[in-house]
């Protein structure tokens, strides 16, 4: 029993440290030097864009964990032709930041797109090619190369 109460106190305060680490707002996110970005321009309309970055995130990540839970989450100014959206971990000890992603539109049929992730340049190419439709699975296969959806 002493045992497991160590381990709970353990896991309690590596949890509590990795909260300090990951930020708590896209805004805090894309000014972390930690987090790797790409700005891309695609070939699309934002809004396009923003809905599928949103429905395959929600596909792909959310999840609960217990007392917690992954969650893709999004806002869309249509008056702007701005959208932006976030997959957060959401706990006991509040939010944090994984991936973010900003769409802005260029014109009707151009978005300029920037990706961010605190998980390296691999998470931040497989978001960006789910989002854009390269790939229609949520490993984004290799087979998956070509297919936009």
């Amino acid at each position: 029993m002493k045992k497991n109460i160590f381990s709970l106190i353990g896991a309690f305060g590596f949890t509590i440290v990795l909260t300090g680490c990951m930020a708590s707002t896209p805004k805090e996110m894309t000014i972390d030097p930690k987090v790797k970005s790409k700005q891309v321009v695609v070939n699309q309309n934002y809004q396009r864009i923003y809905k599928r970055a949103l429905d395959k995130s929600r596909e792909c990540f959310e999840m609960g964990l217990g007392t917690a839970a992954i969650i893709a989450d999004g806002q869309i100014y249509t008056e702007l032709k701005e959208a932006e959206m976030s997959i957060y971990l959401m706990g006991g000890l509040g939010r944090q930041m994984h991936h973010t992603a900003k769409f802005k539109s260029i014109d009707e049929n151009n978005t300029d797109m920037i990706v961010y992730s605190y998980f390296g340049d691999l998470a931040v190419d497989q978001l960006k090619r789910q989002f854009t439709g390269e790939c229609i699975s949520c490993g984004c296969s290799e087979e998956d190369k070509g297919k936009v959806k």
